[in-house]
């Protein structure tokens, strides 16, 4: 924080600026390069910190065949409400060759991305995930490596409470795309009992009640199809060892049984019909 004077002028200043060693993220990134897509490009990001519990990217990018972009990265931390990041991103992207022949060049397309995670308590988990984006191949031509990890992010918040012997959870998935076609589950209830010792036997008892809204929204048509499931499992082990040569391995047979319920079939002709089944086996481990 330094000013240096000619006389009465100033003519240079020398900024402050601090750094955390513990913190290992560089204050600014820049990637020239060149790529078949977006001919020359330029990608910058300045990193901003305001402390460990808020912080984040400003990005501003150039790219030849596609035009200029820019976003933000906001990494944050309530402390008591959980954690998350926020990103958004905005581009005007330009067709060169709409331009050569005068007509309308630019389309804005922009991405918003949340993630956030709670732990509540102990036992008990809570998860919200966000992606709204303009166009269905906006992530593959400027994400591309979210893109393969995940080609298509869905919208939906899920909450767990996992316990010794069973667990609970909730789960709602909605679409906010509308050019995709998404299967939305409003809500999903599971309840899991898992292998849970049937006394002083060496019976297992686990379990799993399944509760589905499911409501499948067609992409870019008022097209739904709506069905409602309630699904059961409950199964039976008996785990031990084979004897003489083989008593190291461990032999576990099962049997279980499985109902399901569906207000209507796929197509809509069936109403309120039963699929149920018995069902055996083995592992051998």
């Amino acid at each position: 924080n330094i000013f240096f004077y000619v006389g009465n002028t100033p003519i240079m200043y020398l900024p402050y600026y601090s750094h955390s060693l513990k913190d290992k993220e560089t204050g600014l990134r820049v990637t020239p390069g060149h790529s078949k897509d977006w001919g020359y490009f330029v990608l910058t990001s300045l990193r901003y910190y305001f402390n460990e519990y808020s912080n984040g990217y400003l990005h501003l990018d150039w790219r030849e065949n596609l035009g200029v972009g820019e976003g933000f990265d906001y990494k944050y931390d309530t402390k008591k409400y959980g954690k998350g990041l926020l990103r958004a991103y905005y581009t005007q992207e330009r067709d060169k060759e709409l331009q050569k022949q005068g007509l309308p060049f630019e389309t804005q397309k922009y991405r918003v991305k949340l993630e956030h995670s709670w732990n509540i308590d102990s036992d008990t988990r809570a998860l919200l995930e966000v992606n709204k984006y303009e166009d269905k191949d906006f992530i593959k031509d400027y994400f591309y490596k979210e893109y393969i990890k995940d080609p298509l992010p869905i919208s939906y918040i899920s909450v767990i409470r996992q316990k010794e012997h069973y667990s609970l959870s909730f789960l709602a998935r909605k679409r906010i795309n509308h050019f995709r076609t998404i299967t939305e589950t409003l809500p999903e209830l599971k309840f899991n009992i898992n292998n849970y010792k049937l006394g002083d036997t060496k019976f297992y008892y686990t379990s799993e009640y399944r509760f589905n809204n499911f409501n499948k929204k067609m992409a870019d048509t008022g097209i739904d199809y709506h069905t409602t499931r309630f699904h059961t499992d409950n199964r039976l082990t008996y785990p031990t060892r084979l004897i003489g040569y083989f008593n190291w391995l461990k032999f576990t047979p099962y049997a279980g049984r499985i109902e399901t319920f569906y207000t209507r079939d796929k197509d809509g002709s069936d109403r309120d019909f039963f699929r149920g089944f018995w069902y055996a086996g083995y592992d051998l481990t």
